[in-house]
């Protein structure tokens, strides 16, 4: 996806879920969101509150971090699951990287961070860079 197109796909009308057991990090992730237009947010501090917000919710996209305890359990969650961003420290998380639609590396940058919500919410083209 040129850099074009990217920048004239709107986030704003996504609903996102956001999942991490540090509650710093959750309110960065949902400062980033906020930033970037996104009027609707809605958090988890682990992976079974999220499958209980899940529902209730119905997200558009999950931004989840890969350390939270049950971030395996959201990604095994296939059947009509929005896709995961899985968000990792420098030394990633292979074993749960190939079940994401997408993978960033914190820090967390609002650009790699838009860039791979309007991939996927766009035209399901991922390009972080």
């Amino acid at each position: 996806m040129s850099e074009g197109a990217v920048s004239n796909v709107s986030v704003s009308g996504a609903t996102v879920l956001v999942i991490d057991g540090n509650d710093h990090m959750r309110a960065l992730v949902r400062a980033t969101l906020q930033a970037l237009g996104v009027a609707t947010i809605a958090e988890a501090r682990d992976g079974n509150a999220a499958l209980r917000r899940l529902a209730a919710v119905r997200p558009d996209l999950v931004i989840c971090d890969a350390g939270t305890e049950g971030a395996g359990k959201v990604l095994e969650q296939a059947p009509g699951m929005p896709p995961v961003v899985l968000l990792t420290g420098p030394s990633g998380a292979p074993d749960l990287a190939d079940r994401a639609a997408a993978v960033l590396e914190k820090p967390v940058s609002a650009k790699k961070l838009y860039a791979i919500m309007a991939g996927i919410l766009g035209d399901g083209t991922v390009s972080p860079d």
